[in-house]
């Protein structure tokens, strides 16, 4: 078992006091930032919190996030202006105490709300959102901390805090529940609110609740100006043979469905029935009927339930077209005519249920372990499900029907040419069949195919090593998310029909893909939710291609997962099971097995690994030597990396260059959660030397072997390596000459002084989607060449990794570097030079 990866605690504390009187202020909320993910350049502003008294203005604030984390705290308090408690993020871990934190008051916003036919609308709920949510809730803002107030009798208000920008004035009436509206600085507001609109829920459903609940949202999300402004939810109840009329109704387009609140054991559900999309237009009402004349019950039992360990049951009536399998993407979206529990017994009748021809499925939960991980998503596969076809006739009731529980079922592998028919669970074919054809077919030159960052709440696509960020819906293209509960999960999506299976006895990526193939028959039935990655590093899945993934997830945090897999596909031929690494997908290791390559070891130092690339068999050295690249990986740095290495060599370099490969050293457990290559400004505790000792003894050794053109050393690193690359070319006496950084932090308290890269060439690439902020990189570029170094920027599209054009990338970028250090040696010839061998510059 994987320990749990320690969080780097950030500590905020000190008062916060008005910044013109210098009085205390105790009423406030604090409100924790960080980079956004979808624009870096932004801050994404989680919750609030309580925003209880606070003698003396006084505030502590502890959290945890992984180390490296930029975060931000701001305080909100009505009538003033959000203000961050410092001028820079904190990067975790770090304490700032004894702040001062001086708000200033925001503008007023005043202004009259008028109804639709022109008069004041008096005691209306007048809100200034957009710093934070607001969510209306039946006309009760539940945890909003802003400004807020009432109309008077004339219908007037005066909101204060005003002047981020962000803010919108919201209304909540009594004839109306909600409306937005902008506001402009100086000028009095008037907001007029449009007629109302209507609703009449019609409720007579013989056999069921009494009342019943609905639940109606407008969809603000789909509205442009009211989109992260403010949510406007309803929960009506209509007694059942009755009606309820809603009259104070916003005009647009809503989410209408009947409610249900189910529970079994320790399990709770809250099923939406008879959903539906209506538009309301202002000063009409629209009539909805959720009624049932003809019909009946249907009645039945689960059978087994006891035998099963399970408390009952959760019964769902669906169209006759649904399949019942709760991964299945066809059934999610399909209409719920009725939802019910049954206990242990079995036992059930539903309400009436129009004539026609439906699927009963019943899911049930085992009860939790006491020390199962439980994920704080709110759903889970079941661990047993039932189907029973049933027709509900004209006149009369249907015949009672008996459900029989099973686990569920194996997805079908994705048909192809090679592919033979999905056979039933249990079936012959189904069973072990020995050993494999080949123990591993994944692990050439043990690297997987795939590999990437999962941010908290992105989610990945394995057979196509796509990731997204997670918004309001879970796109049915990708299949597993990274979620920071449990210190990091990555968790399946509902309603997908991806199997997942830990390996938590693997050793190595090696022995997991072997342990995945002799596993493949329990995959198929595993009702795993994902893989909590601190209990397991590897996993198995069956993707929704019907492909055979093996996942490694090489580094946990909280908020960040880093993971690797390989595919394939997966063939059953006369009970013999065969997996076929894929390769079209993204080049595997085989594509550069004509790619010489060399482990050694500089200076016969056994922690100074690294691979030598090049060059070519047959090949001349050239005249003025070779040209050399230092490849730092990011991620973990480790061998792994060794042929993405290779194909930079093969399709990003001409063949007058050699490649140098570095591996990483973890001096202690748990190093590499926060620093994978120490650094002689940052250096490691336990650390023997630094990377840039490490560094000059590669180069040192490779010149050795090999006649190298001084002017053509660089660096190419990314994410994790970005640090040392910048610390190398910033030495008093650098031993390269260019350096390329991509997609990294700029932090450069934590390098030597800029002043030294003066002379030096740096091309920087980073994607504005990164994760890591790309004013990051702008920082670093304007910085550098204020410094007198040569620098060029360039952007890419995808966020963080290597994405679009990779090679063609690189290459354009080192083709740079090889002008501007050319450029260089022309001009100032004795620029610092490298030490010699056996030397290094003292410290």
């Amino acid at each position: 078992t994987q320990p749990a990866p320690a969080q780097a605690l950030v500590e905020f504390s000190g008062r916060v006091v008005d910044a013109q009187t210098g009085e205390p202020i105790e009423q406030f909320a604090l409100q924790d930032g960080w980079p956004s993910p979808t624009d870096p350049s932004k801050i994404a502003w989680a919750g609030t919190s309580d925003s209880s008294r606070r003698p003396g203005g006084s505030f502590r604030h502890r959290t945890g996030w992984r180390a490296g984390q930029e975060i931000w705290l701001r305080v909100l308090a009505p009538g003033y202006l959000p203000q961050p408690v410092t001028p820079l993020p904190l990067i975790a871990p770090a304490v700032a105490r004894n702040l001062q934190v001086r708000l200033t008051r925001g503008w007023e916003v005043r202004g009259r709300v008028l109804d639709h036919t022109g008069k004041p609308a008096a005691g209306a709920k007048v809100f200034l959102a957009g710093n934070q949510p607001l969510r209306l809730a039946d006309g009760q803002a539940e945890y909003f901390r802003g400004s807020q107030t009432l109309t008077d009798e004339d219908g007037r208000f005066v909101l204060t805090g005003a002047g981020t920008g962000e803010e919108k004035v919201v209304v909540s009436a009594p004839s109306l529940h909600a409306w937005v509206s902008r506001y402009v600085e100086g000028k009095e507001l008037t907001v007029k609110l449009p007629e109302p609109a209507g609703l009449a829920l019609v409720y007579d459903i013989e056999g069921d609740a009494d009342p019943a609940d609905f639940r109606l949202e407008l969809k603000t999300w789909e509205m442009p100006d009211w989109r992260g402004v403010v949510e406007s939810i309803q929960d009506p109840r209509a007694p059942n043979k009755g009606q309820t009329v809603l009259k104070n109704l916003t005009p647009g387009v809503y989410d209408l469905a009947r409610t249900k609140h189910l529970r079994v054991g320790d399990r709770g559900e809250m099923p939406l029935c008879d959903r539906c999309t209506i538009t309301l237009e202002p000063g009409k009402t629209e009539g909805v009927e959720f009624v049932r004349k003809t019909g009946a019950p249907i009645t039945g039992q689960v059978l087994g339930l006891k035998q099963l360990g399970v408390p009952g049951a959760f019964i769902y009536i669906k169209p006759a077209e649904a399949t019942g399998d709760p991964s299945g993407r066809e059934d999610f979206n399909l209409r719920t005519f009725d939802a019910l529990t049954c206990g242990v017994d079995g036992g059930f009748k539903t309400a009436r249920i129009p004539p026609g021809s439906y699927t009963l499925v019943a899911h049930a939960y085992k009860p939790p372990e006491e020390d199962r991980r439980v994920l704080r998503t709110g759903w889970r596969l079941p661990d047993f499900i039932g189907t029973v076809k049933v027709t509900v006739p004209e006149d009369g009731p249907p015949q009672a029907v008996r459900i029989t529980m099973a686990p569920p079922p194996r997805p079908a592998p994705a048909a192809g040419p090679s592919s033979p028919p999905a056979t039933q669970p249990g079936s012959p074919q189904t069973q072990p069949a020995g050993p494999p054809a080949q123990s591993n077919p994944f692990n050439t030159d043990k690297d997987p195919t795939f590999r990437g960052t999962v941010p908290d709440n992105w989610a990945v696509d394995l057979d196509k090593g796509q990731f997204a960020q997670l918004k309001a819906e879970w796109p049915d293209a990708l299949d597993l998310a990274w979620d920071n509960d449990a210190g990091g999960v990555l968790m399946l999506r509902r309603g997908s029909a991806v199997r997942v299976l830990p390996l938590p006895g693997a050793k190595d990526f090696a022995d997991a893909a072997r342990q995945a193939i002799e596993a493949f028959d329990r995959l198929t039935r595993s009702t795993e939710r994902g893989v909590v990655a601190r209990d397991c590093r590897y996993a198995a899945v069956l993707t929704d291609q019907g492909n055979l993934a093996v996942l490694h997830i090489t580094r946990f945090e909280p908020a960040e997962g880093a993971i690797a897999w390989s595919l394939g596909r997966v063939e059953r031929t006369d009970g013999q099971l065969r997996v076929t690494a894929i390769r079209d997908l993204a080049a595997a290791a085989g594509d550069v097995a004509d790619i010489p390559a060399q482990d050694l070891r500089a200076e016969g130092n056994a922690k100074k690994r690294y691979f030598l690339i090049g060059p070519k068999a047959g090949s001349k050295p050239p005249p003025a030597g070779y040209r050399l690249v230092i490849v730092l990986p990011g991620g973990d740095g480790g061998a792994d990396f060794h042929p993405f290495v290779k194909r930079i060599y093969k399709h990003a370099l001409s063949d007058n260059y050699l490649v140098a490969q570095p591996v990483s050293v973890e001096w202690q457990p748990g190093q590499f959660k926060q620093t994978v290559w120490p650094t002689r400004t940052d250096p490691w505790p336990a650390m023997k030397f630094s990377t840039e000792e490490f560094v000059e003894a590669v180069i040192r050794d490779v010149r050795k072997r090999h006649k190298l053109d001084p002017r053509y050393v660089f660096t190419l690193g990314w994410s994790s390596s970005g640090p040392p690359c910048y610390a190398i070319s910033l030495q008093e006496a650098r031993p390269v000459t260019g350096s390329f950084i991509a997609m990294s932090v700029f932090k450069p308290n934590e390098l030597p002084p800029l002043k030294n890269a003066a002379g030096h060439a740096y091309f920087i690439l980073h994607s504005p989607q990164d994760f890591i902020p790309v004013r990051m990189a702008e920082q670093a570029a304007k910085a550098l060449a204020q410094a007198g170094a040569a620098v060029r920027m360039k952007t890419y599209q995808g966020g963080h990794g290597w994405r679009g054009d990779v090679y063609g990338n690189i290459r354009a970028g080192m083709q740079w570097l090889e002008t501007a250090a050319a450029k260089a040696a022309a001009t100032q010839p004795a620029t610092r030079a490298a030490p010699p061998p056996g030397r290094r510059p003292a410290p």
